[in-house]
């Protein structure tokens, strides 16, 4: 029965390993099953976070670039009014006295200049660094007035290219910001336009009054090119009337207006009807004419400050919407992710712990002892808890039996207890014979020689007592 124990609790030992790999094996696969859920939410979630974050990128772009344009349209704004300045100042001969007046522009243009070059990107610095030599250059240099106008003009549409890529760029989906964004490129062009002919009317009105045919010259190309610039601003305004909505006409036409804007605009439908300017026109008095031009200019450059402002917010809101929409969709693949996780997990803990249950039941019925707790199962009653009861059944009689068979042993140490003492007492009964065997035959020995003593001396006696009788019957004289 020893050799029996010894080979069953050899075998359970032997297969304790083999249950343990096997039950690895089964966990890795399982965790490697969760993975692959996890991942495989992950990995369809993947394409959609990448477009939401690559729109976010897109329209975070889109803000800076349109703070950008909103700052450079203040800036081309202040440099209009600096051009229409100089050019004047060009226009009336480059006077000392009028250089003041110049100078107090281009000092507000070089505020707002540090502003916008701190912020500007590559393509944009270029241009701000041509405003120094174009001003250095209408000032101290021997250019007409319409060069001075046109180097700046150059510039100005530098300032507004910005606002072109803005144009570009914007998508489809900023519907919000295209409804200013659309209308802002031909307005755009109608404020300069209308700044341009502003100025090149003012210089025509500024060039000195001579008969001379340089004077009057000039004076012609100056008002042609106004001309010109006023042609462009209605086309743009009409560009601009197709595309705004009413809303936005509407706050155009309601801001442009007064009796200021009407005199503008009958001043400027005096002077360029014509190429030319008769003496009449040009006894105008020019402050009227600056004053009424510019107080139109500066209600046109506020409709247009005020939608590329209804436009950056517009792009902002766009950006929070698109952030928005990344963290709802980051969350919901998180979510996602850890239901699906979660959900697998639980379904792999209900082959798991059945398995485990199972496991652990084989084991106690494997302990030599058969003593242990019953097996426990709170699971669902199926198919593992009809084992798991048989496996505690089993286990019942397992504990039975180890309890006869611990009696059995008992009863065993006891006969084998008993054995040791009968045979420890013939032992002792042995060597008490041993000992009595060896007094016996000492005692014998002892008797012969005592017997042999007694038989000689017996001898001896009667063979004196012989003697004496034959020597008594020797000497006796009747027979």
């Amino acid at each position: 029965m020893q050799k029996k124990r010894s080979r069953k609790n050899g075998t359970a030992s032997a297969d304790g390993p083999a249950i343990a790999g096997r039950r690895v094996r089964v966990r890795r696969r399982l965790v490697i099953g969760v993975a692959v859920a996890g991942l495989t939410v992950l990995v369809a979630g993947a394409p959609a976070v990448v477009s939401a974050t690559r729109e976010l990128n897109d329209s975070q772009r889109l803000v800076t670039l349109a703070e950008q344009t909103r700052a450079a349209l203040t800036l081309a704004h202040l440099i209009g009014d600096e051009r229409d300045a100089v050019i004047e100042y060009v226009a009336k001969g480059r006077p000392a006295s009028g250089k003041s007046a110049v100078q107090e522009r281009t000092a507000r243009t070089d505020r707002q200049l540090d502003e916008v070059r701190a912020e500007a990107d590559e393509d944009l610095s270029v241009a701000l660094g041509r405003i120094g030599a174009v001003r250095s250059e209408a000032l101290d240099g021997k250019g007409g007035a319409l060069a001075a106008h046109q180097a700046y003009a150059g510039v100005i549409a530098d300032l507004m290219a910005p606002g072109d890529r803005l144009v570009e760029l914007t998508p489809p989906r900023a519907e919000a910001a295209l409804v200013t964004t659309r209308p802002l490129a031909p307005l755009g062009q109608a404020v300069e336009q209308a700044g341009a002919t502003r100025g090149l009317l003012l210089a025509a009105l500024a060039v000195p009054r001579s008969e001379q045919a340089v004077s009057l010259a000039t004076v012609d190309e100056l008002t042609v090119a106004a001309q010109r610039s006023r042609v462009r601003e209605q086309a743009a305004l009409d560009d601009f009337s197709r595309t705004a909505r009413p809303d936005v006409r509407e706050t155009l036409a309601a801001t442009v207006t007064g009796p200021e804007v009407k005199t503008a605009e009958e001043y400027l439908k005096r002077l360029t009807d014509r190429p030319t300017l008769n003496s009449t026109d040009r006894k105008v008095d020019r402050a009227a004419v600056g004053a009424a031009l510019t107080a139109r200019v500066d209600r046109m450059q506020s409709v247009e400050s005020t939608l590329a402002s209804r436009r950056a917010t517009a792009l902002a809101t766009l950006r929070d919407d698109d952030v928005t929409r990344l963290e709802l969709l980051i969350a919901f693949v998180g979510v996602l992710f850890l239901f699906v996780v979660g959900f697998s997990t639980a379904v792999a803990r209900s082959l798991t712990r059945p398995l485990s249950v199972l496991r652990r039941g084989a084991q106690r019925l494997a302990t030599p002892e058969g003593s242990v707790e019953p097996v426990r199962f709170t699971g669902r009653n199926d198919e593992f808890a009809e084992v798991v009861r048989h496996l505690n059944a089993v286990r019942d009689q397992t504990v039975s039996l180890h309890t006869r068979i611990a009696g059995l042993d008992a009863d065993r140490r006891r006969l084998i207890g008993r054995n040791e003492a009968l045979t420890s007492g013939r032992e002792v009964l042995d060597a008490e014979l041993r000992e009595l065997r060896a007094g016996l035959e000492e005692h014998r020995r002892v008797m012969s020689t005592t017997s042999v003593s007694l038989s000689l001396r017996t001898l001896g006696l009667v063979e004196r007592q012989l003697a004496v009788i034959e020597e008594l019957e020797s000497e006796e004289q009747d027979p």
